[in-house]
């Protein structure tokens, strides 16, 4: 059996590659008259990482920010109505953050980045509201879409939008109110699983799971930065010392690096880390001196 077991996703909260699940012109009129968690329901299609958490901005497109900071939430697999309260005293909450005026505006959201990254499962429904109340200063979006412009609106690649889901008295929104409602209101940003990786007893190291990832995905340990709980893992280091655990998400960064190819009389050529001075790999198989090599 494995000794860990361990999920890859990039690292890019905040950056241009991060992908939003809603995208594109937003539907519907303002409103500000409900108390309680509102917002939206949504079934994974392909496992990813979130990476932050947003809502809309009414007055975006002329300049204008949220006034007010409210939390948004992301509900773990959701139960039948029920199940809400079992959901609830489960700790159905997988992340929450306040978003407001100080959060970063990408189109017309204020997205607010996440201090742990959250894996959603592919196959199963989940809920992401804002906690709202009546009066409150900045406007939330309630429109409803059709089934055409959910689907070019939305990042069905990952995800496909169900429709809305509240709860007036605050907690798990075990409550629908429309297939495809609330398009929108609410919004997080995604980052691609790149690796589900998975090391020996022997071998549970940082290093080891950068030789990991290069086999999977091809790309050297050189370029690779490693990340969890905020901190760059050492080559030097074992995971235990990060605090890296069975099950855990590490994210992955891709580092520039100079390399240098050389060719030998002795039929091979060398791939050399010119920051480090030493050897990369050794490529063998000629039969006679090697003299030149060629990037392909």
């Amino acid at each position: 059996m494995p000794a860990l077991r361990l999920t890859v996703a990039a690292l890019g909260a905040g950056a241009d590659e991060a992908e939003p699940f809603f995208e594109g012109p937003c539907l519907g009129e303002l409103r500000n008259d409900w108390p309680g968690e509102v917002g939206v329901r949504f079934k994974v299609e392909q496992a990813f990482a979130v990476l932050s958490l947003g809502r809309f901005v009414a007055g975006a497109a002329a300049g204008q920010t949220l006034r007010q900071a409210v939390s948004v939430t992301l509900w773990g697999p959701a139960g039948h109505v029920a199940e809400a309260k079992a959901a609830a005293d489960a700790g159905a909450v997988l992340a929450a953050v306040d978003v407001g005026p100080a959060s970063c505006l990408k189109d017309n959201y204020a997205f607010e980045m996440l201090g742990a990254q959250v894996v959603l499962e592919a196959g199963k429904e989940y809920r992401l509201t804002q906690k709202c109340s009546p009066g409150m200063t900045d406007p939330w979006l309630d429109g409803q879409a059709t089934l055409e412009q959910a689907t070019a609106k939305s990042n069905t690649k990952f995800a496909s939008f169900l429709g809305g889901a509240y709860n007036l008295f605050g907690g798990f929104p075990s409550f629908e109110d429309g297939d495809l409602c609330r398009f929108g209101m609410v919004n997080f940003e995604i980052a691609p699983i790149i690796a589900s990786v998975s090391l020996e007893a022997e071998a549970l190291s940082v290093r080891a799971l950068k030789l990991r990832i290069e086999e999977l995905t091809g790309l050297p340990p050189l370029q690779q930065q490693l990340v969890f709980g905020g901190a760059a893992l050492s080559d030097g280091c074992s995971l235990a010392e990060c605090g890296v655990r069975d099950g855990s998400y590490v994210q992955l960064a891709v580092q520039s690096a100079a390399f240098l190819a050389t060719a030998s009389d002795d039929g091979t050529a060398r791939l050399w880390d010119v920051s480090e001075g030493h050897c990369l790999r050794t490529l063998e198989g000629h039969t006679a001196a090697a003299r030149c090599v060629h990037f392909s």
